[in-house]
């Protein structure tokens, strides 16, 4: 089935559409959600806690008097926001410093994030459809754990903004890339990476100008500048989906290598999108290298691959696309196939 669009226009109100985001920690999926909701003219904010080295941009650390403050300002402003969207992450068993309002026919959203909801959607599904929840999931495999009412919202990527990020290399010598930045290194199958290109270095002299750009405990920022100087992305190799890396990568127009989930090709199948990414199979080693090998030799495979990555994520998470969508889901229209 061919994929639909979502509707371009806004529903016309009086003022404008209040929708609150919690997420905790701070998370640039949300972040990203409030900028493309402002595209559209809602009245869209964040309020975040317990930071970390990502360094990732906020409208309200709530954790501080002085976000409480500015948060406090912003309803006084104009009312209790009627949509309210939870960001679920594993620290949200811990209390939070504002309260979440809820009540008064406000439309609230549960946004799923990985192995939270892995390892306990049976008891979550329950608990979530007895409140009337609107459930979404950005990770295309966890959909399975959810069917019938967990829908799928692509994270909103900004993908000409992060475009502004990759630079041409000058220098006689042409140095193959491979960009890898694991967030936890166990999660993404980093070794696999790095025995692969190890091995190959080994094998043959033919290999001595790829090298593996490994980013770690970075903000995002410098990590996106550090991306910016590279051909091909590792993103996963742990057989469950492909993560914000390799859309950020994407949008650099870079070939992404990522092992998914069969489950994630029934999805995308689902909606008659094409598999972007490289997948070489799960825990198959040789056919990994042989990947490597051909990405690092071809340079016309690279741009095609490259290529293929960009149209995808300029169609399904750029930010105009990402506004519409997140209103047809609240509104409980079928823009897109779910």
């Amino acid at each position: 089935m061919a994929p639909t669009s979502a509707p371009s226009t806004v529903p016309s109100r009086s003022r404008p559409l209040r929708v609150a985001c919690y997420s905790y920690p701070a998370d640039l999926g949300c972040w990203y959600l409030t900028k493309a909701l402002e595209l559209v003219g809602i009245d869209a904010v964040n309020c975040v806690t317990s930071h970390h080295y990502f360094d990732y941009p906020y409208w309200f650390d709530v954790s501080k008097e002085e976000g409480r403050a500015r948060y406090e300002r912003w309803l006084e402003r104009g009312g209790e926001p009627e949509v309210v969207l939870v960001n679920k992450h594993l620290l949200w068993s811990r209390p939070y410093p504002v309260s979440v309002p809820s009540g008064g026919g406000k439309k609230r959203v549960i946004w799923h994030r990985g192995s939270i909801y892995r390892r306990n959607y049976e008891r979550i599904n329950a608990e979530e459809r007895s409140l009337g929840l609107i459930r979404i999931a950005s990770t295309l495999d966890l959909l399975r754990f959810g069917k019938p009412d967990l829908q799928w919202f692509p994270v909103p990527i900004p993908v000409e903004q992060y475009g502004t990020f990759k630079k041409r290399r000058r220098g006689k010598r042409k140095v193959i890339r491979f960009f890898h930045s694991p967030t936890v290194r166990e999660a993404k199958g980093t070794e696999v990476f790095l025995e692969c290109l190890d091995e190959l270095k080994h094998e043959s002299r033919d290999y001595d100008d790829l090298e593996l750009v490994l980013v770690e405990r970075l903000t995002h920022s410098e990590c996106m500048k550090i991306r910016g100087t590279c051909d091909v992305a590792f993103d996963q190799a742990n057989n469950l989906c492909y993560g914000n890396s390799g859309l950020e990568s994407a949008s650099l127009r870079m070939p992404v290598i990522a092992n998914v989930h069969p489950s994630v090709y029934e999805e995308l199948k689902e909606r008659g999108i094409e598999p972007w990414f490289i997948d070489p199979g799960f825990g198959d080693k040789a056919k990994l290298k042989d990947l490597v090998k051909e990405l690092h030799n071809d340079a016309s495979f690279r741009k095609r691959m490259g290529g293929k990555a960009y149209r995808y994520v300029k169609r399904w998470h750029d930010l105009p696309v990402s506004a519409r969508r997140f209103l047809s889901l609240i509104e409980g229209r079928r823009a897109f196939i779910s």
